[in-house]
Parts: structure tokens; C-alpha cells; sequence
């Protein structure tokens, strides 16, 4: 690859960790990241190709970028994107040292002694210096206008987290990475997954000569692009000069309606009954399968009506993930082991290739070598997390366990995104919260439970922004291009740690200025609480039970913890329900041609990432229906620069707004008007 690829793939890695934690708490703008799918590397290239690449091209054709060097260099960026957001530093260093924050102010943490629940090492080093370490990331260390110095941060309060934090994240990342590797052929050839995402990408990357892509000769693309731009930048400017412009409305009233529908109004659907219109859901809607769109719209109104019904019962599904018995949980995990097995079921035979090719077996058909390498990277990271988890004091059978329900989570979770192009979604669970259900709370001790749960909070309590579906499609995007998946992966691992170095720097540097409590929200400031408070909780019981987890041997581990097991019923009958309900799914769409619904209706079910695309992927549906009714084949076929012109204008309206406000802090030193185009 060139090196003025691998210069701009630097160069956008370093903007998106350098400037992701500025942008989205400093000036509140739409995330950088925030979703699958990154304004700043789409929205980015499409400026790149409307402003940047002609010029360079009038300049000398040669110098034109061509679609496989921005392709590698989009690739490189998209493994870096996991870093600077919810994936990890919104809450990561929070977690890390405020922790020793609450313990002051928390009287029941001060009574269980809650931060002695996990190694030291998990947590931030306050002993040397606690006003400058503590105080300074609470309150911050500027005055006014005046920042601090990059120099003067209390760096050594953060060595021992980091030499254990960085080396557990790395692995995580080889595993993933080595994963995502071994699914790519399967998905992309076998399956013939559409990622829809890619698919947009490879259709506005330059054509060979050409500066930009074959879609932008088309007049629809213009035309719908220039229209979303215009209306996003129309209703940015009502933001900034309310008196004197007019917004359009993206969002529909039709709470009226919900008091017609008791159940439907108790399973929150007041919130669904205000929709808003995503015009880059409606474009992807537009290209995937009827019964695939449907399920994505249907699934959060459907799932009110569910919610509502139980309520009627008497029968609270649960919100809280992490809390030490939850109904909801079990729905979404059931949901994602069954699609689990559903995908290794169907590449049963091309798996068993890869895994005896990279035990140097024979195999009946030779795989990609990059898949036979993925799989050694795969064991061998999982074998070494296991190993970390181990050390920290946890049964090598929980670690097992931990660690595959993490791997499905990623895997399901790219799975869904390459297939629908939903690049806004949550799993609604976690693995440590699933063992719970398995278990139930006795079957663990406080130090097991506040380990595992503070592991979770760092490596994916967000999984809206985890790591791997961002790898997988990077992996499948230079493959369109034929470039080699696997130099690209370990030019994205470097990547990674580039990333990381650039973004921790940067977000801690933020917080020390300005304090945490400032430049955070809600949600990044309480999740470090959870494992603490479940830890304590815990504590409690087993204290008012008579046992002391203190002493030894009190709380037998090992495979007498599963003796102890008492597992949540309601959990388990919600888990086994829709694990069920996706394997006759599935079959019925494989017996049955036009079977109307897709399983990945019960991934999604109720999430807010399911009610914030829902409305949008029925409309996109609708479009698509009456397409293909009333306009056959040849209308849907040239009606398609048209859709590729709604991701593009949404996309290009948050680039432009992001450096808007960019611009507008540089030259005032205020945070500008917030206009959010995608995510929340």
C-alpha cells in the first residue's frame, strides 16, 4: 500500500483519538464515534472526495486517490474508532479512579470496604499524591481560561492501572481481530452477507480515474444529498438563530394514539410514539430483504406490547443490566446464543477447515491463510484472557464461561450489523450479569462478583461502540478492494495501540483540566458504581446469612460454587424463550420461502438503540414495498444513487456541523450550539 495511504489512515487515527473525547464532552456535538458507523471517517471521506480529490486531480491525475489506497486507509481508522467514545475512554479512566471518589461519601461501601473487593492494581494509585490525583480529576486543575500543562498530570497515580489495564485490552483486541478474520470468508462469500455499510462505502470510494465514485454521476444521488444536507443545515442554523428560522420537522406526534393501547402504553411506548426520521436508516433499509427491514421496525412495538402485558401481570421485565436479578437479560441472551449456534451451525463445514489448518492438520478444502493465522491469534488471546482473569483470582471456570459469552456478544453483534447496516445497537446484556442468571447471586463471593462486573464495565459496558464489528468491516471493505485482510488487521492492531496511547493522553488530559465531573454525563459517571454496589449488596446478604466472606474457605470456589447455585427461574425461563423462539425462526424461514419475519427481531426487541431506528426502517421498508409493487425491477434498480444520496447527505451534515463547532471553539473558546445528527 502507498505511504500517503498509510499517512492519512495516521492522520485520521490521531484526529478520532486525539480529538474524540473533546469533541463529544467538551463541545457536546454528535459523537465522534457513537455508532458503527463514524461520521468522521464516512462524512469525512465524502468531503475528502467532494473538496480534496478533484483538486488534487486538476492539479495532476496522479495525484488523485484511488479507491483501493482511501479504502485501506478507511480500514486502518475504523479499528482505531472502538477507543475514543462509549467503546471505551468515555467511562474507562472514570471508572478507574472515581471509584475512590464515592468510597468517601458512600456509607455502605465504607462499611463493606468496598474498593479491598479487587486487586489493586484494578484501580487507580491515589496513595502518593490523593489532592493532585483525586481532587484534580474530580474538580480539575485549570482556572478559567488558563489550561494546564500536559506535563504537570499526576501520571504516576496511573502506572500500576496501566500495565494492567493495557495488556488485558490488547488481548481482547487479538482475539477479536483473529475472530473476525475467521468469519469474514464465511459471511462475505458463503452466506453472501450484503454489509450494507461497506456496500456504501465501495459505491462513493473513487472509480479507477475517476475522483470520486460511479454514483456521484448520477442526478438522483445529488439531488436526494443535497436535499438531507440542506435540511440538516437548515435545522442546525434554527439551533443557533431560533428567531429567524424555521426547522423541519424529523420527528412525528403520535402519542395521542398510545392512550388507545393500555399495554402498549406500560412498555414504554410513549417514547416510541415520537418518532424521529433517520435518513441513512431509510437508505439501508431500502437495499436489504423485506422480511429483514420489517423485523428491525416491528421489534420495538412489539416488544411494548410484551413489556405492557407482563407490567399487567405484575411482572417487571427489569432495566438495571447489571443488577443481581433481571428478567431482561435472559431475553437478549437467549436470543443471542440461538443466533450464535444458527451462524456456527451454517459454517460448520468451513470452520472445521480453518481449525484443523491451524493445527496443522489436512483438511478437505484449503482455507485463506489469513483465516488459518486468525484462528491461531484467536486461541491463543483467549488462552492468555482466561490466563489474566485467572491471576486476578477468579475459577478458571468462570473465566471460561466469561470469556465465550463475551466472544458471542462481539460476534453476534457484527453479525447483526454486517446484515442489517443497524450501526446503532446494544446487546441489553452483559456476561457477567448472565452468569447471575446461571448461578444466581449465592453462587458467587463479593470479590469474584466486583472483578468480573468492573472487568465488564471497562472492555464493553457500552457495546454499542465494541470492537469487533468495527474490524469486521474494515476486514471486508479492503477485500473488495483485493487487499490483503490480514496486513490490513495488523496494520490495524498498530493502529490500536497508537490509538490508545493517543487517545488515554488526551481524554485524561480533558479531565484533569476541566475535572470529570464537568466534561461527563449521567451515564459515564454512575456505571463504575455498579460493580461496587452489587458487590456490596452482596456483602450484606451474606453477612445477614451468617456467612463472612473474609474468612477463608467460608465461600467455597471451583466446582463447588456450582453446588451453591441457586439460578434466577424468571431469567432462565426468558432465556430459554427466546432461544427457542430464534431456532423455529430460523426454520421457518428455511422451510418456508416468504416467511414474513427475521430472527433478528429478538436481538434487538426494546433496546433505545431498537426504538430510535425502528420508526425509520418501516418507512425504508414502505418505500422499498412500493418500489418493487407498483415500479418492478427497473424502478428499484435506478432508484438506488437515490438512497445512497440519504446516507451521503446525513453524513455530510455531520461532518460539516462537527467542524463547525470546531471552528467555533477555536475562535471564541466557547462550546458551540449542540446539534446532534446520529446516536445519543
Amino acid at each position: 500500500m502507498s505511504v500517503r495511504a498509510v499517512l492519512v489512515a495516521c492522520a485520521g487515527v490521531a484526529l478520532i483519538c486525539g480529538f474524540g473525547f473533546f469533541n463529544d464532552f467538551v463541545l457536546r456535538q454528535t459523537y465522534m464515534v457513537g455508532t458503527f458507523m463514524p461520521i468522521p471517517v464516512y462524512g469525512g471521506l465524502i468531503l475528502f472526495l467532494l473538496l480534496i480529490n478533484p483538486l488534487l486531480g486538476r492539479i495532476r491525475r496522479s495525484w488523485m486517490f484511488t479507491g483501493p489506497e482511501l479504502g485501506f486507509a478507511i480500514a486502518v481508522m475504523l479499528f482505531a474508532c472502538f477507543i475514543p467514545g462509549r467503546g471505551l475512554m468515555h467511562h474507562a479512566l472514570g471508572t478507574l479512579m472515581l471509584p475512590h471518589h464515592y468510597a468517601k461519601t458512600d456509607p455502605t461501601w465504607k462499611e463493606v470496604k468496598a474498593l479491598d473487593l479487587v486487586p489493586p492494581q484494578m484501580l487507580a494509585d491515589v496513595s502518593t499524591d490523593e489532592d493532585a490525583a483525586l481532587g484534580g480529576f474530580v474538580q480539575g486543575l485549570g482556572q478559567g481560561s488558563t489550561h494546564i500543562s500536559l506535563w504537570k498530570m499526576p501520571w504516576s497515580a496511573w502506572a500500576r492501572s496501566f500495565l494492567f489495564w493495557g495488556p488485558l485490552i490488547f488481548t481482547t483486541i487479538v482475539a477479536l481481530t483473529g475472530l473476525a478474520l475467521v468469519v469474514h470468508r464465511q459471511w462475505a462469500l458463503h452466506e453472501q452477507i450484503p454489509y450494507p455499510i461497506v456496500t456504501f462505502a465501495e459505491a462513493i470510494l473513487p472509480a479507477p480515474g475517476k475522483p470520486w465514485g460511479v454514483v456521484f454521476q448520477s442526478r438522483l444521488f445529488w439531488i436526494s444529498m443535497g436535499s438531507v444536507f440542506i435540511i440538516h443545515m437548515n435545522n442546525c442554523a434554527a439551533v443557533w438563530w431560533p428567531e429567524t428560522m424555521i426547522p423541519v420537522q424529523l420527528r412525528f406526534e403520535f402519542r395521542p394514539l398510545v392512550q388507545l393501547f393500555p399495554a402498549f402504553a406500560r412498555g414504554d411506548g410513549w417514547d416510541i410514539a415520537y418518532p424521529r426520521l433517520l435518513f441513512t436508516v431509510v437508505g439501508f433499509a431500502y437495499f436489504l430483504s423485506s422480511e429483514l427491514s420489517l423485523s428491525m421496525g416491528l421489534a420495538p412495538y412489539l416488544y411494548a406490547f410484551f413489556k405492557g402485558i407482563c407490567l399487567g401481570y405484575g411482572i417487571a421485565l427489569g432495566t438495571n443490566f447489571m443488577a443481581l436479578e433481571n428478567i431482561e437479560r435472559g431475553l437478549y441472551g437467549g436470543a443471542y446464543l440461538g443466533i450464535g449456534l444458527v451462524m456456527l451451525y451454517n459454517g460448520r463445514r468451513y470452520y472445521a477447515n480453518v481449525a484443523r489448518r491451524s493445527l496443522g492438520l489436512r483438511a478437505p478444502e484449503q482455507p485463506q491463510s489469513y483465516a488459518v493465522w486468525g484462528a491461531r491469534m484467536l486461541v491463543l488471546a483467549t488462552v492468555a484472557f482466561v490466563a489474566q482473569l485467572v491471576t486476578l483470582g477468579i475459577d478458571w471456570q468462570l473465566a471460561v464461561l466469561y470469556t465465550f459469552f463475551f466472544l458471542l456478544i462481539s460476534v453476534v453483534l457484527s453479525r447483526v450489523v454486517a446484515e442489517t447496516g443497524a450501526f446503532f445497537i446494544h446487546c441489553y446484556f452483559y456476561p457477567c450479569a448472565l452468569l447471575l442468571t446461571f448461578l444466581g447471586a449465592m453462587a458467587f463471593d463479593p470479590r469474584t462478583l466486583a472483578t468480573l462486573f468492573l472487568i465488564t464495565v471497562v472492555l464493553m459496558v457500552d457495546p454499542r461502540e465494541v470492537f469487533m464489528p468495527f474490524a469486521t468491516h474494515a476486514i471486508a471493505l479492503v477485500d473488495r478492494f483485493r487487499l490483503p485482510p490480514g496486513r490490513t488487521a495488523a496494520c490495524g492492531l498498530a493502529a490500536v495501540v497508537a490509538g490508545l496511547v493517543v487517545a488515554t493522553c488526551a481524554t485524561l488530559y480533558w479531565q484533569y483540566d476541566q475535572g470529570c465531573m464537568r466534561v461527563g454525563d449521567g451515564w459515564s459517571l454512575s456505571v463504575m458504581r455498579w460493580p461496587f454496589d452489587n458487590a456490596a449488596r452482596l456483602e450484606l446478604r451474606l453477612k445477614a446469612l451468617g456467612y463472612d466472606s473474609a474468612v477463608a474457605g467460608a465461600l467455597p470456589g471451583g466446582w463447588a460454587r456450582f453446588g451453591r447455585a441457586v439460578p434466577h427461574a424468571a431469567g432462565l425461563v426468558a432465556f430459554a424463550g427466546t432461544f427457542v423462539l430464534v431456532i423455529l425462526f430460523t426454520l421457518g424461514r428455511m422451510r418456508f420461502p416468504r416467511f414474513p419475519l427475521h430472527p433478528v427481531l429478538f436481538l434487538v426487541l426494546g433496546s433505545y438503540q431498537s426504538r430510535y431506528l425502528g420508526f425509520s426502517f418501516l418507512v425504508g421498508w414502505l418505500v422499498k414495498g412500493m418500489v418493487v409493487q407498483y415500479g418492478g425491477a427497473h424502478l428499484y434498480a435506478r432508484l438506488k444513487p437515490l438512497m445512497l444520496g440519504l446516507i451521503a447527505g446525513e453524513m455530510a451534515a455531520g461532518a460539516v456541523t462537527m467542524l463547525i463547532g470546531g471552528v467555533y471553539y477555536w475562535v471564541q473558546g466557547l462550546p458551540p450550539k449542540s446539534y446532534i445528527i446520529l446516536g445519543a
